[in-house]
């Protein structure tokens, strides 16, 4: 008897819990999904799953990430959320990192309240690097031997700062973020946006092509390569060699700014600087700003200073003379 027999038979039986449901409803679909999870793996019973680690995280001791079919193409990956609880954590013998394939024991569950799957890892080894992140390290070590990543080519960030170009998604909260932190700590600083895509198909190069306008119009005096957080398969636009090259290569410095604290994407390394949030760079910008004025400031000083030491000499210099000729 298939699953489908099974769920119609359970449709006319009088205690399941979505019979009093709306069957067309949110929460009676959920219910026959969670069924189906139950029956196709019933509790105890252990899936051997493999995949890549994405999006690694550990709260109260409890392991959480994305496990990713490596196998698919890169934009139609299937991806499942995954947990495992302290005590299982124990026995697995290492602490995974994003980009490990491993091998997962563990049990499917059914969330109703989120209509979505989980699993719950109750045994896990890892077999080794995935494709996208061994392919990943790779291009790391080959541009780090060319010199893509050294800092002593980057342009540096200018004393005066009259314009910041933004490039970012015209309607991501990264922007917001940057130009109400502009607002307050650099008020005198006019704000260019150049909206490019940050994630899917095409990333990668609408961001190139808005580095290249704002270095054509050259009107902004330091580049923000900008996006919120999000699961590594969201970040990928900016691990592309040709937009890394193109960072590394502008001729206006670039702060790049993707993700949060636990990101890192290969544009971090290429850019004259690296702000682990969008709103770091501002705080960046306007250090670097402080710096320059205090710098400028004890510049004058020493000058004001120097110049009162001469006249001093000089004036002593006056007054032996004018001694001499009264003798």
């Amino acid at each position: 008897m298939s699953l489908v027999d099974d769920l119609n038979r359970a449709d006319k039986m009088k205690d399941v819990p979505w019979k009093n449901m709306d069957q067309s409803s949110v929460g009676a679909i959920a219910e026959k999904a969670s069924w189906a999870v139950s029956k196709l793996w019933p509790a105890g019973s252990l899936s051997r799953i493999t995949g890549s680690v994405s999006d690694f995280r550990i709260v109260s001791g409890t392991w959480y990430f994305t496990l990713e079919d490596d196998s698919q193409p890169e934009n139609t990956r299937a991806s499942i959320r995954v947990f495992m609880y302290p005590s299982d954590c124990a026995g697995a013998g290492f602490i995974p990192s994003n980009g490990d394939l491993v091998a997962i024991q563990g049990q499917p569950s059914f969330l109703i309240r989120k209509c979505s799957l989980e699993l719950r890892a109750v045994k896990m080894s890892r077999i080794g690097l995935s494709e996208i992140e061994a392919g990943l390290r790779k291009l790391k070590s080959r541009l780090d031997r060319e010199g893509v990543f050294d800092v002593k080519s980057k342009p540096e960030i200018p004393a005066h700062i009259a314009a910041i170009g933004i490039i970012t998604s015209g309607s991501g909260a990264a922007r917001g973020d940057i130009e109400s932190e502009l607002r307050a700590a650099m008020p005198w600083v006019r704000v260019i946006l150049y909206p490019a895509s940050v994630q899917g198909s095409g990333a990668a190069e609408s961001l190139a092509k808005a580095i290249d306008k704002a270095v054509r119009d050259n009107n902004a005096d330091v580049l923000i390569l900008t996006r919120g957080g999000g699961a590594k398969e969201d970040l990928r636009a900016f691990n592309n060699e040709m937009l890394v090259r193109k960072v590394a290569s502008s001729p206006i410095p670039v702060i790049s700014a993707v993700g949060h604290n636990r990101d890192q994407v290969l544009t971090d390394l290429a850019a004259t600087r690296h702000a682990s949030t969008p709103t770091q760079a501002v705080s960046i910008l306007r250090r670097a700003s402080s710096e320059t004025r205090a710098n400028m400031k004890d510049r004058v000083e020493n000058i004001v200073l120097a110049i009162l030491v001469l006249l001093v000499i000089a004036l002593a210099g006056v007054m032996v003379w004018l001694l001499m000729r009264q003798q």
